[in-house]
């Protein structure tokens, strides 16, 4: 296509319209989004400092940077030797703050009430990353969106129902839920998604 004698500003809105054009045509590549809840969508580190922070307060204690810190690595150790199949995730939830407790000499702390606080305490409090709120809403009607996580179960229900991000289960086969964990939708056949997404507001 030939530029020549194009007046500056319609060659400006022609490049414009054929740069959004690229980014629409890329756009409908992606057909589905799988989103991660901790560190994609809600901010875990300002969510585990806090937890933990609030822990720490409730059993007489300090949580310094240094604390902190000392947990974050034991805690990625723990996640580590859970992925190569050396401990279970039980093992993983209560192991973790026993490990911690040792190696910063605390003595005296009920490791069953102070990780059922944590837990609790990880699933009331969120922050998003970069609106990520709106980022999903934004998309709503255009690409499938799924939420993945790792986390336990009672954490992330309470985290998701606060936090306004909406869950959604697919169950092709007709299964039923008998968990205590109830997702704002069911679908059976993945087209379906369309229509969730399509009546959001």
């Amino acid at each position: 296509m030939s530029m020549k004698g194009v007046p500056w500003g319609r060659l400006s809105l022609i490049i414009r319209t054929f740069q959004e054009d690229e980014q629409e045509r890329e756009m409908q590549m992606i057909t589905t989004i799988l989103w991660d809840v901790d560190g994609t969508l809600l901010d875990f580190q300002y969510s585990q400092r806090h937890a933990l922070a609030k822990c720490f307060q409730t059993a007489g204690l300090t949580m310094t940077e240094d604390i902190l810190a000392r947990y974050s690595e034991i805690n990625d150790r723990y996640w580590k030797r859970l992925e190569l199949g050396e401990i279970t995730k039980q093992q993983l939830l209560t192991e973790r703050f026993r490990t911690l407790f040792e190696e910063c000499g605390i003595e005296g702390v009920d490791l069953d009430a102070f990780l059922r606080e944590y837990q609790e305490g990880l699933g009331n409090i969120f922050c998003y990353i970069d609106d990520s709120i709106t980022i999903c809403k934004s998309l709503q009607g255009k690409v499938k969106q799924y939420v993945i996580t790792n986390g336990v179960t009672s954490t992330q229900k309470n985290k998701l129902q606060l936090s306004g991000l909406k869950t959604c289960w697919y169950r092709p086969e007709g299964a039923v839920n008998h968990t205590e964990y109830q997702a704002d939708y069911q679908i059976s056949d993945l087209h379906q998604i369309m229509d969730v997404l399509t009546q959001q507001p």
